[in-house]
């Protein structure tokens, strides 16, 4: 019926309307509230800001560095960052201009980019980064959310300075390309006036003179083109997010305080608040609001940190902040229009609680215009203009009767509410000390302290604080009396206080309830709302109904239990505010009422802050044994703050039956309180399990439903209705015993959290009678406990069920068969618990569905699990689809038993997963990426598609074993008394025995290489006992293979056996008669890998024939079909198995399965049978038995029924190179070049195309061409004829013999090269020879020794002769370990011309100069052992060296002091320091220094008889013993001796000592005295001197000297004797002249060519043995260290040596490294033996016919040769040392006369 005009109902309406939306703007802060603020800092002591305000101690501190370690706006520091802030403020300054400025507000005032809210603007801002800012490179989300946490930490209560520094640096949105992508110079940075002169205090102010402004001179004054204190409203200032952001709050309406919105558009404006620049532009206002932009500036500027805020923490309280103060930011084409009058209505408003009757129909109109505006955003003009035209026209008109109804605005349909309660009373207000008996003024402080009853509506109202104290009671205890309280300050009802009424309303700026405080209107009812049915009727004693339902103990055989209540729930569309009484319990009795009283209501509406510490009772009455209870009533608390830790209860009474809970809501913006709520229902004595239904608890700000029955058990429903649509209601939670029900046939629930139910409680939907009933779902979260009714659609992002089950009846309506369950995080089930549906279900997610444990079940007729990410069916969990007990009703699947073809979907499924039952499926798993089964999945048709992986666990089992067809294609056949054979498939099905008659199974039919059936069962589906073939697995499809499937459990395919299964038992058969088993199913794998391990079983077996004999099932079909196999190098294996080995063929031996036969290197494949072998065989590897085959047999037969045939199992065709089922590498040494699987076509390799050395190897992709791949055997074998690096050389010039030809050649060639440059190159050097002082005789070449005697230095002087007066030879060898050493005490004949003294400090001198250095041994004991040669020429140095210090020591540092001779001390030439050419002997001449005055000296040659000559060298081989002649020596001999005599001597002599050596002095020196006996004393006899050989003393290690002994002889009969002396005594000791002497350029020669061999020998060695392995190379090269490679070099340098002596020394050397190289020789000896002896098991048959390596055997050839080398290079040095130091062959002339006169 259309409402009237100006009815009463709606006048009630208006004024609830208006005053729920009393004080609900707590974001506007009056001006007065600012003053207040302000006086109540400066009367405190508090700590004091900038601005002036107060702050706790504990207040943010500002930091003294930013995030990167400098100063905050520290803009000269050196840094990366600081270099790109300042580009920034360059751009900034030279662009932003008054012109520009005027442009971009004309441009953005029209507020037409985008629209959003304002936290939807925020996480815009993670894409902004403030390139101005250097103290933080964050994105901008998190300065914002820093600032405004670190607001609320110090300003808890200062809300609108929350939001302003939430929004402060929205407009930064600006340099988002949606919002015109402007440059950061012209959005960001700190902002500036235009207009006017530029101030210094700007940062960067240098960049200014590039401004176009800058050279404007109007605006480059002080003021420019304002004047001062215009306010800065009125000023220009720079465009940027600032100018933005306060534009759009201006143009929205935003109700911040002026100065939030100073602060927004001022923050950046640092030149004034930092530096007071620009004051003289502002005006009062403006100063005012500065305090509170310094204030803020703080937390702006020093709240940057690198410390990042938790934005999900922090969201919640920002978005219920954005909520509460209506802040929803337009940044569209929303004009300013509609929020106008939101603005327009704001302004009706008044500090009153209650509005003035003049202003009420203005404002309700107003009012219901915003709720509508909020709820519908208009975007058209008219309509626009139709807003403006309502609200300004009827705000005009006098009269109050106007109704939204009766416009032409229309919403959706809802159902009708209750009508409103009836409206408060107004009598007038009590005054304080007249009404109330108390003392004060009701208009300041009123306190009461005694106890009034009232008996009728009480009202109080005042501008003051009234105090109820301690005992103080206000009592109106009749059902519906209302006590109404208004004060305008403080409420408080002290510890020991009461107010008792029907109705207790209290409105003030705060209110405190002390403890042991209590309002109390339990019980005190007054009558419920009308249409309202929460009093039951009859005599059954029912509660009250209210926010639960009144329960009842009576029972209705008439009426489902479900249908069976007491009183109804009311009031369902007013819970957030309720406002309505507690309705009477029923009676028992007809004479009189016993049932309990509703409770009352209960309202504060508190400006900012309440305390509840006391009670807030309004339960339901008590209804007694006799009697219902009677349900709660309401409460509403509106609050800025709460705290307490009081009671608030609406609980049902007590009775017969308990009464319903009524309703809480608390809209409490700051809660801090620890209240217990009690909604429950009242206790039922007639029925203790029934409990009345719980009421409602609603939280406003978080939007929270709570329906809690304190663990009271109840079967009474709390209804839940329409749930709003904006906003949502963010959580609903159910619990403690609780039991709540939509009861629409079609309702959608959605909250914006989550739904809990936990503790036993219940949700349930629909209606019980309509099993069509639909319901929509949508949360965050659900937590389910128990059953849910009619068809479900549901969507969450949780869904979490805890021993919990879901049901879903379609009660057998196949119009909403299908249920939906989408959960978009995740789905677990734990606990038993259960989802059941007996219709189609299907279940989505895009996160994890997870079944936990044994016990959980999700399982439906048609059961799709789809988009999930992973799903995990834990162990004893079960996936079931079709269920169990399924009938033949329209919901029960319908299998393709009889068509022939296959259904596409099996192969081409659709890709959308939508539960449809018309497809194959009944199970069916799509777009899951993994899939684990650890317990059981079962079905008729089950099908992955889409999937990544499937990981069957070894307690997994995938199953559709006898879910097949009854009849089928393969139907068996039976006889009448119910025997028949089974069911046909894969195989036949095996036949039937009864009588004597055999009955025939059934046939194969189907594909084996692509198989798509069901099993076939026994066909009698009419008997009882009817077998069932095995279902069908499908994993994957043709488009979607499954990338990986892990199988360590089962997935079985089984026939149905007859019975009990016994297959595998001993004894007897159990009896009975029946059909044939059902032949096996089908498992059709469309999968990319395959791992199936060792307890896997893929199982496609015929069930067992009936006992009396039945035929057993045929076996099922299994095919592998691969997808996309890679080939090449791509390839990879597609299965890993891990099995038994077998070779042999099953059989059926008896009553088991046996190995009855063994065939080498092929294995039949079975396919459960035990009689035949499979039709078509299939080739694996040799002697592998998959783990699975044992299970694809024929079922066995009953009694004398025959088994089932084999089934088949069969796999994709193989590309080239590939083989078998798993497509696996064709054998090494096979290759396959063509597609199939047949072992047969991988062929064998050619081996004429295998080099020697080399392997067959296998390749990845295995061989598809010919020739096959190989390797060599090693790595020191080179590809592609596995050579040796050394043959590789070798075959590289024609082989071994044209390789040695052409060595041989070159080596010859290079040998003559080699000789003719070494011939020309000595000729052309070799120095003339040196003739030596002589008399009459010629000096030929035939004396080289004699060449040294122009080489000792300072001996080169005849004269000097004449004045030498002794030699002093040195002792020792000269070695580091023997030096030199002279004796002290001056010899006898240097007595009279030294000082002994002197002289012995002279001797101490040079030994200690002689002495040398530890170091210099270490060295050359440390060569000595790792390469001698080199140890020798260190020694060689050394000596060299240390010489070469004695005669810079006597020459030139000693002063001679030791002579007596003045002159020979003032020229230093009294003494000389020499040695011979080896550097062994060194010597110290005397001479006179011709001031002595002596003549008797110097002495003559027969005063120094005997004189002693000592021999130079050691005799060994790099030193031999030789004379030593200089021109002294020589001069003195020649006082007796001719010269020539003496030369011609002295050759002869060291002819004979360079063949004594050391060790075999005995037998060495016997040659040289028979050389002095026949040659040189028969001569020198005849001057009357002989030479005798001596050794002199030795030293004190054992060394000792040679030499010879001068002496005059006798008399002359021994100068005749020795004259005559026989030398025919030499002929025989007399060494054969060598050969070298007679040709010694082909000695050169022969040398050369044998070096270069060596050389190159030495190469070909070392390159072998890289060949052999890298160890034998750096072995041979390093012991001794390069010592194989030294030859070639020093024998270059000895055949290139100047001078015979030099080129013998050196020759000398080049023999010792010829020597030492053979140890290195030997070690290649013994690597290429050692590497022989290793490898000898590999050497090969088929070698060339000379190869010395090939086969290994020749590793002897090249270390021999080079051995063979060096031996001969041995011999032929020599002869070269003797062609060097023996020139003259008549020095070894047998004739003496020769000898003497050559």
């Amino acid at each position: 019926m259309p409402r009237q005009k100006g009815s009463a109902s709606e006048q009630l309406k208006r004024q609830q309307l208006l005053q729920d939306m009393i004080h609900t703007s707590h974001c506007m802060l009056s001006e007065s509230q600012f003053e207040r603020k302000n006086q109540h800092a400066e009367e405190t002591n508090e700590l004091q800001l900038d601005g002036g305000f107060p702050v706790p101690k504990d207040a943010f501190t500002t930091p003294d560095i930013n995030a990167f370690g400098q100063s905050f706006r520290d803009y000269d520091a050196e840094s990366e960052r600081q270099r790109s802030v300042e580009e920034f403020y360059r751009r900034q300054h030279i662009n932003q201009t008054y012109d520009f400025v005027k442009r971009m507000r004309m441009e953005y005032e029209k507020l037409n980019k985008a629209e959003m809210g304002i936290w939807e603007c925020c996480e815009l801002l993670n894409e902004v980064v403030d390139e101005s800012d250097p103290d933080l490179d964050e994105p901008q989300i998190q300065h914002l959310l820093q600032s405004a946490e670190a607001i609320r930490k110090d300003y808890p209560n200062e809300d609108w300075l929350h939001l302003t520094a939430l929004i402060h640096d929205l407009g930064k949105i600006l340099t988002l390309p949606q919002f015109g992508g402007l440059p950061q110079w012209a959005v960001v940075g700190d902002t500036f006036p235009l207009g006017c002169a530029f101030d210094e205090s700007n940062v960067h102010h240098k960049y200014f003179k590039d401004n176009a402004d800058y050279k404007c001179p109007a605006y480059n004054t002080k003021n420019g083109i304002y004047t001062e204190g215009c306010g800065l409203d009125n000023v220009a200032m720079s465009w940027g997010h600032d100018d933005y952001m306060y534009m759009v709050a201006k143009k929205n309406g935003i109700t911040l305080p002026s100065a939030g919105l100073f602060i927004i558009r001022y923050h950046s404006f640092y030149p004034l608040h930092k530096e007071g620049a620009y004051t003289h532009l502002m005006n009062e206002e403006d100063f005012e609001n500065l305090k509170w932009l310094k204030v803020f500036n703080k937390y702006d500027l020093y709240s940057k940190s690198k410390v990042l805020v938790d934005v999900e923490t922090v969201k919640p309280y920002y978005l219920s902040l954005i909520q509460k103060c209506w802040l929803l930011l337009f940044i569209s084409a929303l004009t300013s229009s509609c929020l106008g009058i939101l603005f327009f209505c704001a302004k009706f408003h008044s500090n009153s609680p209650f509005p003035k009757p003049q202003t009420l129909f203005h404002f309700s109109i107003c009012d219901e215009f915003a709720s509508f505006l909020m709820a519908h955003t208009l975007h058209k003009t008219l309509s626009y203009l139709t807003i403006l035209y309502f609200t300004f026209s009827f705000a005009s008109r006098d009269h109050h009767d106007f109704s939204i109804v009766d416009s032409d605005f229309y919403a959706d349909y809802t159902p009708p509410s209750p009508p409103p309660p009836p409206p408060l009373p107004h009598p007038p207000s009590l005054s304080c000390q007249d009404g109330l008996n108390g003392t004060g003024s009701l208009a300041a402080t009123c306190d009461l302290n005694s106890t009034l009853v009232f008996t009728g509506d009480v009202y109080i109202e005042g501008k003051g604080t009234l105090n109820i104290l301690p005992g103080a009671n206000l009592s109106c205890a009749v059902p519906g009396c209302a006590i109404l309280i208004n004060v305008s300050d403080e409420f408080s009802l002290q510890s020991g206080a009461a107010i008792v009424a029907g109705t207790v309303l209290v409105v003030s700026r705060n209110a405190t309830l002390f403890e042991g405080s209590v309002i109390n209107v339990t019980g005190l009812a007054g009558a419920p709302p009308a249409q309202t049915s929460g009093t039951p009727s009859g005599t059954q004693g029912a509660g009250g109904g209210h926010g639960g339902r009144g329960a009842t103990c009576v029972s209705d055989n008439t009426k489902l239990p479900d249908d069976v209540w007491g009183g109804d729930a009311y009031s369902w569309s007013s819970l957030d505010k309720p406002w309505s009484y507690g309705s009477k319990g029923g009676t028992t009795s007809k004479e009189e009422n016993y049932g309990g009283e509703g409770g009352g209501r209960i309202k504060f509406v508190v400006v900012d802050s309440i305390d509840v510490s006391g009670n807030l009772l309004a339960n339901g009455g008590d209804g007694g044994i006799k009697g219902g209870g009677g349900s709660g009533g309401s409460i509403y608390v509106k609050a800025h703050r709460m705290t307490g830790t009081g009671t608030i209860s609406a609980t049902g009474g007590s009775g017969f039956a308990g009464g319903g809970g009524g309703r809480v809501s608390i809209n409490v913006f700051s809660r801090h309180d620890n209240t217990n709520f009690f909604i429950h229902g009242g206790i039922s004595l007639g029925c203790s399990g029934n409990a009345g239904a719980a009421g409602t608890y609603y939280d406003a700000v978080p939007r929270s439903l709570t329906i809690c029955n304190h663990n009271l058990s109840t079967q009474t429903d709390t209804l839940l209705l329409e749930f709003p649509k904006v906003p949502l209601w963010t959580n609903v939670y159910v619990q403690n015993q609780a039991k709540a029900l939509f009861p629409l046939y079609w309702s959608r629930v959605q909250v914006g959290g989550l739904i809990r139910l936990t503790f036993g409680s219940v949700l349930s939907f629909g209606l019980a009678h309509y099993g069509s009933s639909e319901f929509e779902l949508m949360a965050e979260e659900l937590l389910m406990s128990d059953s849910i009714y009619g068809a479900l659609r549901m969507s969450v992002k949780i869904h979490l069920m805890l021993n919990s089950k879901m049901l879903i009846d379609a009660n057998g309506d196949s119009i909403v068969a299908t249920s939906i369950l989408e959960a978009s995080n995740l789905v677990v089930l734990k606990d038993s618990s259960i989802i059941h549906s007996n219709a189609n279900l299907g279940v989505h997610g895009q996160c994890f569905l997870n079944l936990s444990g044994a016990g959980n079940l999700i399982e439906a007729q048609h059961l799709i699990l789809s988009l999930f990410y992973s799903i995990n069916v834990g162990p004893g969990s079960v996936l079931r689809g079709p269920l169990e007990a399924t009938g033949d009703d329209m919901m029960s699947p319908k299998l393709y038993c009889e068509v022939e073809n296959c259904p596409a979907e099996l192969f081409h499924p659709p890709e959308d997963c939508n539960v449809n039952s018309s497809l194959a499926f009944t199970l069916q798993i799509c777009r899951v990426e993994d899939v684990i089964v650890e317990g059981t999945i079962t079905g008729s048709v089950v099908h992955f598609h889409w999937i990544r992986n499937v990981d069957v666990s070894h307690s997994g089992v995938i199953s559709v074993s006898g879910l097949g067809c009854t009849g089928g294609l393969g139907r068996g056949r039976y006889s009448e008394n119910g025997i028949g054979g089974g069911g046909g498939h894969g195989g036949y099905g095996g036949d039937g025995y009864y009588n004597g008659n055999f009955i025939e199974g059934g046939t194969s039919y189907g594909d084996a290489d692509f198989p798509c059936e069901l099993g076939s069962g026994s066909g009698n589906n009419s008997l009882g006992g009817a077998t069932a073939g095995g279902g069908i697995i499908v994993m994957g499809s043709m488009e979607h293979s499954l990338s990986s499937l892990t199988l360590n459990g089962s997935l079985r395919a089984d026939g149905e056996s007859f019975g009990d299964d016994t297959r595998g038992k001993d004894g007897g058969i159990a009896s009975g008669i029946g059909p044939g088993g059902g032949s096996g199913g089908t498992v059709l794998l469309f999968i990319q890998t395959l791992a199936l391990g060792n307890s896997s079983i893929v199982s496609t077996a015929g069930g067992q024939g009936s006992p009396s004999g039945g035929g057993g099932g045929g076996g099922g079909r299994i095919h592998f079909h691969w997808s996309n196999i890679p080939v090449g190098d791509e390839y990879v294996p597609l299965a890993s198995v891990n099995g038994s080995i077998v070779t042999g063929l099953l059989n059926y031996c008896g009553n088991g399965i046996a190995v009855c036969g063994i065939e080498y290197d092929l294995i039949w494949l079975m396919v459960h049978g035990f009689l035949d072998k499979v039709d078509k065989p299939l080739q694996l590897r040799p002697v592998l038995m998959l783990p699975f085959l044992d299970k694809l047999i024929g079922g066995i037969g009953g009694g004398q029924g025959l088994p089932g045939k084999n089934g088949s199992i069969s796999g994709s065709a193989c590309p080239r190179g590939l083989y078998g089922i798993f497509c696996e590498e064709c054998p090494v040494g096979t290759y396959k070049n063509v597609s199939g699987s047949d072992r047969a076509l991988c062929h064998d390799c050619p081996l004429n195309e295998l080099p020697h050395r080399a392997i067959y190897i296998s390749v990845r992709g295995g061989v598809a061409e010919t020739p096959c791949p190989y390797k060599c055997l090693s790595d020191r074998y080179h590809m592609p004829n596995c050579y040796t690096a050394f043959e590789e050389l070798v075959y590289t010039f024609g082989g071994p013999w044209l390789f040695g030809l052409l060595l041989l050649g070159l080596l010859i060639l290079l040998a003559l090269v080699l000789s003719v440059a070494r011939m020309k190159y000595v000729a052309g050097d070799d120095p003339p020879a040196v003739t030596p002082a002589r008399n009459d005789t010629r000096l030929n070449h035939s004396f080289p020794f004699l060449e040294s005697l122009n080489e000792i230095m300072e001996t080169n002087r005849c004269e000097e002769s004449q004045n030498h007066v002794h030699r002093l030879y040195f002792q020792g060898p000269n070695t580091f370990s023997e030096p030199w050493l002279l004796p002290h005490c001056p010899p006898e004949q240097v007595k009279d011309i030294v000082y002994e003294d002197a002289f012995n400090r002279f001797v101490d001198d040079i030994n200690s100069l002689a002495t040398y250095h530890w170091w210099e041994g270490s060295i050359y004991s440390i060569l000595c052992i790792i390469a001698y040669p080199l140890a020798w020429s260190w020694l060689q140095r050394c000596r060299r060296k240390k010489l070469q210090k004695l005669r810079d020591f006597v020459r030139s540092e000693y002063d001679h002091s030791c002579l007596r001779s003045c002159r020979s001390r003032a020229l230093y030439e009294g003494l000389k320091v020499a040695a011979t050419s080896d550097l062994m002997l060194a010597y110290l001449d005397f001479f006179l220094g011709g001031d002595e005055k002596r003549p008797d000296l110097a002495p003559r040659l027969y005063q120094r008889f005997p004189m002693s000559i000592i021999f130079g060298g050691d005799g060994s081989y790099m030193s031999p013993f030789s004379l030593h002649s200089d021109n002294i020596l020589t001069s003195i001999m020649s006082q007796s001796v001719p010269p020539t005599t003496w030369y011609r001597l002295v050759a002869g002599l060291n002819a004979q000592l360079r063949l004594t050596r050391r060790g075999h002095l005995k037998i060495t020196f016997g040659p040289v005295i028979s050389w002095l006996d026949v040659y040189a004393n028969p001569k020198l006899a005849t001057y009357g001197v002989c030479v005798d050989l001596a050794w002199f003393q030795p030293t004190a290690s054992g060394y000792c000297q040679f030499g010879l002994v001068v002496y005059a002889t006798e008399n002359e009969s021994m100068s005749s004797s020795c004259e005559g002396y026989d030398d025919s005594r030499m002929t025989e000791k007399q060494t054969c002249l060598p050969l070298s002497l007679r040709n010694p350029d082909l000695v050169g020669l022969v040398i050369s060519m044998l070096l270069l061999g060596d050389f190159i020998l030495v190469l070909l060695t070392l390159l072998q043995m890289y060949s052999l392995s890298l160890l034998s190379f750096f072995l041979v090269l390093f012991v001794l260290p390069l010592g194989v490679l030294f030859p070639f070099p020093s024998g270059i340098s000895a055949l290139f040596g100047q001078g015979p002596r030099r080129s013998a020394g050196l020759a000398r050397l080049y023999a010792l490294w010829n020597l030492m190289s053979l140890v290195n020789v030997v070690v290649a000896f013994f690597c290429g033996f050692i590497h022989y002896t290793a490898h000898s098991h590999n050497k090969l048959s088929n070698f060339r016919s000379w190869n010395f390596s090939m086969d290994e055997s020749e590793w002897w050839m090249l270390p021999t040769g080079l051995t063979l080398c060096k031996i001969i290079q041995a011999r032929l040095v020599d002869c070269h040392v003797a062609n060097q130091e023996i020139q003259d062959p008549s020095l070894y002339s047998t004739d003496t006369n020769v000898f003497w006169n050559s």
